[in-house]
């Protein structure tokens, strides 16, 4: 498969505790979404998002650096999606939008990734699963100390 030219951006939160959420998403590995961002890429769009349910989005990816896209951004709001899209207009980008997916941001929603995992080869995401099994063992939970 030839590499598609472009920027998959990883945006990370500052730490604050009490308020820094974690997400895992769909199980899409950090390669599938690379490879499908950059495929709509290859099509002559600047930049691709796909949208999530809850308003954020679970892949952002650009044939160029944007940081204008991120920059003031009212993170973990149900309007991360729609803002960031604005911005892409005011910029002139071509943009293409995928599917609206899933994150992981409450237990109904964890429940939601661990049936899609079922359904799915023992080989797909991987380090989801492992994450999960830690996660259903009582020795590793938090609050266990003694």
């Amino acid at each position: 498969m030839k590499k598609a030219d472009g920027v998959v951006y990883v945006v990370a939160k500052a730490p604050r505790p009490g308020s820094t959420k974690t997400r895992l998403c769909p199980p899409l590995s950090p390669d599938q979404a690379a490879q499908l961002a950059g495929a709509a890429l290859a099509h002559g769009f600047d930049v691709v998002l796909g949208p999530a349910e809850d308003g954020g989005y679970y892949v952002l990816a650009g044939r160029a650096a944007h940081p204008w896209l991120f920059r003031d951004m009212r993170w973990s709001t149900d309007g991360v999606a729609s803002e960031t899209l604005r911005r892409c207009r005011a910029l002139g980008l071509r943009t293409h939008i995928l599917r609206t997916w899933y994150d992981v941001g409450d237990a109904a929603s964890l429940d939601i990734l661990r049936t899609d995992l079922l359904r799915l080869p023992a080989g797909t995401a991987t380090h989801t699963r492992a994450v999960l099994k830690d996660l259903d063992n009582p020795t590793l939970r938090l609050g266990d100390a003694a």
